[in-house]
């Protein structure tokens, strides 16, 4: 029950951000982007929610076009845990496939921070 509780408060707050940036436009700025100027791998996640809340996919895609290839995924990874924790009263027993996984997304998280900031490379230009 605790960890129910805990799941609907992380959603409450999430839903209670969004309707918060649209109202405002005032969201949570990137440190990243703040010291580096350059684009982390999670930047856009907010723009991204708002559009997927307007069904508007392109605009999703456009904005963290990782995160939203991700988010099927996670949404499934966060499920089938909270399932099997439900159902057994113990972590889902996660498999050594897993640790490989999470390295690939993890290393495609990489290339992607790195493949959006070609842009922002100077000496990158001629």
């Amino acid at each position: 029950r605790k960890l129910i509780k805990t799941n609907i408060i992380i959603m409450l707050i999430g839903i209670i951000y969004l309707v918060w940036y649209r109202l405002t436009h005032m969201g949570i700025p990137c440190l990243f982007r703040l010291v580096t100027g350059l684009l982390c791998p999670g930047c856009g996640i907010t723009r991204m929610f708002l559009a997927i809340s307007r069904l508007d996919l392109p605009a999703a895609i456009q904005s963290n076009g990782l995160a939203f290839l991700l988010l099927p995924y996670g949404i499934f990874a966060y499920v089938r845990h909270y399932e099997y924790l439900l159902r057994k009263g113990e972590p889902y027993p996660y498999k050594s496939y897993h640790k490989y996984l999470l390295g690939m997304i993890l290393g495609l998280t990489f290339l992607f921070g790195l493949i959006r900031n070609i842009p922002y490379f100077t000496f990158l230009r001629p």
